[in-house]
């Protein structure tokens, strides 16, 4: 399965991958469990150190001084909850898209497996 960019709050995509898990298919052994969690730590960790980056370089531009003024506090502060209001809103919309698609996946198996027994012949009862 593959894993989402972009995203930075593990415990509601944490349990959100296990209700995919529970729902569609066969459960993953605790190594590739592991796996899949170090995978999505690295991820979390390099959008964390992009958007610091970003933030870093949108806000500080005094050096002449060792702390960052307010107004820089401020506006990396800013930016950060943009960051994350952006992350969690998109996170929110996947989960919501992926979400329907299931369901029309696991409606659409249903049509297909009424389709399939109707068209079965029907077996002679038994003697």
């Amino acid at each position: 399965r593959p894993l989402r960019p972009g995203t930075l709050s593990l415990t509601r995509t944490h349990a959100h991958t296990r209700q995919e898990r529970n729902m569609d298919g066969p459960q993953l052994t605790a190594g590739e469990e592991q796996l899949l969690n170090q995978e999505y730590m690295a991820i979390v960790l390099q959008r964390w150190s992009e958007v610091t980056e970003r933030c870093f370089n949108a806000c500080v531009n005094d050096f002449r001084q060792r702390d960052m003024s307010s107004g820089e506090e401020d506006c990396v502060r800013r930016c950060v909850s943009k960051h994350q209001k952006f992350f969690s809103r998109a996170e929110d919309r996947w989960t919501r898209i992926s979400t329907d698609e299931q369901m029309q996946l696991q409606q659409q198996g249903g049509f297909f497996n009424q389709q399939q027994q109707q068209q079965q012949p029907p077996q002679a009862p038994p003697s």
